[in-house]
This record gives C-alpha cells, sequence and structure tokens, in this order.
C-alpha cells in the first residue's frame, strides 16, 4: 500500500469513536505499507498509537459536550476559491482559525446520520471561511443553495497531523524528493527528514558496545559549524562549559539537569555558539531553531537572546506571550520592516512576503516544537534545533521540530523525570525508553 494512502488514513481519522474501535484497522494499515525495516514499521506503529488515542479521546469529549453549547447556525455561499464556503452574515461564532468544524442541514441531528454531516476546515474566522474536501455532500449542496446550516466545534487537527508527519518522515523508506504527494499538503518534504546519523540515535537500533562508543564520538553528517569558538558571555561551570563545548561537534548534546542548575543559561550560550560559529554564507539563511514545550520557556529563550545582540524572532500567538518579547514576534518585526503600524491596508500577498522576509533574516527561530510544523515554515530547514524542557514534550510533539531537516540536536531534558516514565521496564535504548533516554544509552554527548 502507498504510504499516501496511510497518511491521508492517519489525517482524516474519523471524529469520535474510541481508541479500540480503531486499534486493529491501525496495525493493518501500517502492516501493509512497506518500511525500511522492521524496526522502523515497529516503532512507528507503537509511536503513532498514543498520538491517534489522545486525538480520538479529545474528538470524543469534544462531541459529548456540543448539547451543553449554544446551537450556532449560518448561511453561507461560494467562497472565492474552489471547495471553499463563506459565511454571508458576521458575527461572533466562537470559532477559531485552523479550527475543525461540522457542518449539518440545521433540521438535522448532528450524529443522528452521519451522512448529513461533514467536516470542515476554518481557514479565515472574520470573516469565517471554511473548506471542505466533498462538493457532492448533500450539505454542502444545502449551504451553496441557502439553507440554513448548524455549526459545530470539533476536535484541531493541527497536531495530529504535525505529529503524524514528523513520525512518518522519520521512518519511511527513501523517497524521490520530486515525487508526488498524493495531494497531501501536510505531508513534509524528503529533505525535512533529520540526517542518518539523528536518525542511528533516535530509533530504537540494537547496537554492540563498539556502536555506541562509535556514536559517542559522533559528529554531525555535515561540518555546519566552523570558526573558533567565541568565549561565553556568563561564567559557566565545568559541566555547563562541557555542555557548551560538545554541542559544536556532536550529533547530540544532551544539556541535562534537574530544575535550577542552569540549563537554560547554558541553552542560550549554545544558541549564541552556534550563531557566531555559522559560516558567512549559511548567515544568509536561517539555520537555527529553537523551541520548547511551553511558551513560558520560549519566552526565556528570547529574552537570553536578545539581551546578547541576536536577532531571534518569534512565532506563535502574540496574545500567549509576555509583553517583553513582542518585539520579536514575526509580525511586528514584518510590520517594522515595512515602516507601518498595521496589516489592516496590507494587501495579503504583500504581508506574506514582510513574513517571509523577517524569518529568512533572523538569526534564530524561536516557537514552541507544535509551532514548528506550522505552514510558515515549510520552505524553511534547520540544521541545528535546541529543545529546552525536554523532558516535559511528549516523544512526537518534539520530532515536529526535529523533522525540519536537523542534524545536529541540544536537547536539555531533565533525565530525571524521563526516568519516571521509564522506570522498571528494563533495556532504556529500546522501544519503551523515552527519546533522551535512548540517546544517553547510546553514548551521546552530554
Amino acid at each position: 500500500m502507498p504510504h499516501a494512502v496511510l497518511l491521508r488514513a492517519l489525517m482524516e481519522l474519523p471524529q469520535g469513536p474510541s481508541f479500540s474501535a480503531v486499534r486493529e484497522a491501525l496495525t493493518m494499515l501500517v502492516g501493509a505499507c512497506q518500511w525500511p525495516s522492521a524496526i522502523e514499521k515497529e516503532w512507528f506503529l507503537q509511536a503513532i498509537r498514543p498520538v491517534v488515542e489522545m486525538f480520538l479521546d479529545e474528538s470524543s469529549t469534544t462531541i459529548a459536550q456540543r448539547d451543553l453549547l449554544e446551537a450556532k447556525t449560518c448561511t453561507f455561499e461560494k467562497g472565492t476559491y474552489g471547495h471553499e464556503l463563506r459565511a454571508t452574515a458576521e458575527g461572533d461564532m466562537e470559532i477559531d482559525a485552523s479550527d475543525c468544524v461540522a457542518l449539518s442541514l440545521d433540521d438535522e441531528e448532528l450524529l443522528g446520520d452521519r451522512v448529513r454531516r461533514i467536516e470542515c476546515f476554518v481557514s479565515n474566522a472574520s470573516p469565517l471561511v471554511l473548506w471542505y474536501w466533498d462538493k457532492e455532500h448533500p450539505v454542502i449542496a444545502g449551504a451553496l443553495e441557502g439553507q440554513l446550516i448548524r455549526i459545530t466545534k470539533l476536535a484541531k487537527r493541527t497536531t495530529l497531523n504535525r505529529m503524524v508527519s514528523a513520525l512518518h518522515v522519520l521512518c519511511e523508506p527513501p523517497r524521490r524528493a520530486k515525487k508526488k504527494e498524493g495531494n497531501i499538503k501536510e505531508r513534509l518534504q524528503v529533505q525535512h527528514a533529520p540526517s542518518e546519523g539523528l536518525k542511528t540515535i533516535l530509533l530504537p537500533f540494537p547496537l554492540t558496545h563498539k556502536d555506541r562508543f562509535a556514536l559517542s564520538k559522533k559528529v554531525p553528517d555535515e561540518k555546519l559549524l566552523k570558526g573558533d569558538e567565541p568565549t561565553p558571555t556568563a561564567e559557566l561551570n565545568f559541566s555547563q562549559t562541557r555542555a557548551l563545548n560538545a554541542s559544536t561537534v556532536r550529533t547530540v548534546t544532551l544539556v541535562q539537569g534537574p530544575p535550577g542548575t542552569g540549563k537554560t543559561t547554558t541553552c542560550v550560550q549554545v544558541l549564541r555558539r552556534w550563531v557566531m560559529m555559522m559560516p558567512a554564507k549559511r548567515r544568509k539563511t536561517t539555520s537555527i531553531l529553537a523551541t520548547s514545550g511551553s511558551n513560558i520557556a520560549v519566552d526565556n529563550l528570547v529574552e537570553g537572546l536578545v539581551a546578547m545582540g541576536i536577532n531571534a524572532v518569534r512565532l506563535g500567538r502574540p496574545e500567549i506571550m509576555r509583553p517583553e518579547v513582542s518585539r520579536c514576534v514575526v509580525e511586528n518585526v514584518a510590520m517594522r520592516n515595512m515602516g507601518v503600524a498595521s496589516f489592516k491596508d496590507v494587501p495579503e500577498k504583500a504581508k506574506r512576503k514582510a513574513i517571509q522576509e523577517a524569518m529568512e533574516e533572523a538569526q534564530v527561530i524561536c516557537c514552541t516544537v507544535v509551532t514548528a510544523g506550522s505552514a510558515l515554515l515549510k520552505d524553511f530547514r534547520f540544521p541545528l534545533v535546541l529543545v529546552d524542557e525536554a523532558s516535559q514534550v511528549t516523544e512526537p510533539a518534539t520530532l515536529i521540530s526535529i523533522c525540519r531537516g536537523c542534524q545536529q540536536l541540544a536537547p536539555s531534558p531533565d533525565l530525571a523525570q524521563a526516568e519516571l516514565l521509564t522506570a522498571d521496564r528494563g533495556d532504556v535504548s529500546g522501544w519503551d525508553a523515552s527519546w533522551e533516554l535512548r540517546a544517553l544509552a547510546k553514548g551521546t554527548g552530554l
């Protein structure tokens, strides 16, 4: 079975059924595809199961709560593009861009007849614009005829799709760079896969003592950093200095320690050193991605970088960031570069170009691990990736940021937290270990 079919099935999972109802089908789908080896096949299956289960649990909860919410209704007209519906009246629909919604005819029960319901993607919240896939669906036909349509929010698919794409590009068999992707826009490009050396560390391949020794000395597949190592701007202890030095020559450098031991300070110094040692020709394109699972941690990285004069650009929703980093938000940077106070009167094409240029000119892009899968970054590759507070993020979520062409990785976990997840499970280099413990067991640099 083509991998495009597997991806489409995972990204278009129906909302509502329990995980037990799809578990067997999931195993059959994965088993029907060809994989480089049994290792990739089994690991993908084990990694994708909790991702699917999490999404189905969230979707079931959302649907179960629908009757507690006031029903929203609206009429639509044909949008600007094909497969697009545009609301005919403004109103507070309490719907955000990237939400998923169910449309049904107002006189039909939402779950009474699944044929009478269609899921759509919210491409714009105000005015409300929806994308649909089945133009022959009776609800779409009714909407285009001006019938009153009921709108119900469903679980978002954004995180699911980004996790699926990252897990798949890490495990899939060789693929031609120009091969058609089966019209799956979320599928990552070939060049977004991590380097082969990094794959060896991330996946649970069985290793001999000789293999572990070789990995302990592993350098990136491509030498990314050149020149003399700059002196740190902060006073570091022996272990922090060791981690900083390793980050310039190792494929993976674990900056690990419990809270309060200066991991974030070390992470900022690692990012600064990467920027300072980047060859001049590479500085013309953004090559460094700094991420974490929490917005607070990302803001801390941004503040530390800006304090050292580094051009850091922050991606994400401004309302959940600290005011201190607002100047670094990509939209604000783009508006300053254009000399405007707002994008209100700026054409969409010019706005997108300004945002793209702001990201390209940045020395470091900062965002959460999930935001790293944003369409804004679809044409970017980040050979250098840092993940702060890595042990507080699930492995599939972390892989979203790694599967952006990473060749050199510096995660900063608290391994004591990771060990709680793998206690009494035996060999931590295998299936049940966190990826940080697998990397440690394989001898990667600390």
